[in-house]
């Protein structure tokens, strides 16, 4: 595991999603959203700072 936390937030940008797979056919959107999905399952930060639709959110402010 890399630099990683269970205390951050990762949030999908629904906009920054479409813009990078609009031209995409829905199995190659899929495929990126399940490898998505897994590296956050690792809590793999360092790997989801590649997406640009991916925000990573380390403010405990916000944790419950």
């Amino acid at each position: 595991m890399t630099s990683s936390s269970q205390d951050v937030r990762l949030w999908l940008v629904p906009q920054r999603f479409w813009a990078v797979t609009r031209n995409m056919d829905k199995v190659q959107a899929d495929t990126l959203m399940e490898r998505v999905m897994e590296l956050a399952e690792k809590h793999d930060i360092d790997a989801l700072r590649q997406f640009d639709f991916v925000v990573i959110d380390r403010d405990r402010r916000h944790i419950a």
